[in-house]
């Protein structure tokens, strides 16, 4: 019996740790994923946000307008010569919801004139 209950709460502890680490990867990899979004916006490097963004997608400006993803690919390019900055992924949350995942973050935007 002692050695069922060892195998049993084995089993649950392994299943609970491999979710816990399973959150913890996805985390990992859409914070990694979300960054690489942001460098590829002050380098101008379009492929980025080609490979992550669905065909589909609808993206809405800060002005309200509404963008395909062709039309968001084609807005981004290098920052103008003299001008540098970075934008930084801070504070990234996920939210889990079945086998929809929800994150949340600050981003942190520099500019060097």
């Amino acid at each position: 019996m002692q050695r069922m209950f060892c195998a049993i709460s084995f089993a649950l502890s392994t299943a609970t740790a491999m979710t816990v680490w399973a959150q913890e990867d996805v985390a990992r990899v859409l914070k990694q994923q979300t960054q690489e979004l942001f460098d590829a916006v002050t380098s101008g490097d379009a492929r980025v946000w080609d490979r992550y963004l669905d065909a589909n997608v609808i993206y809405l400006s800060e002005d309200g307008t509404r963008k395909s993803k062709a039309d968001l690919l084609k807005e981004i390019t290098p920052l103008p010569k003299g001008i540098s900055g970075s934008i930084v992924v801070s504070d990234f949350e996920v939210r889990r919801h079945g086998d929809t995942v929800i994150t949340t973050h600050n981003d942190l935007e520099s500019e060097n004139y």
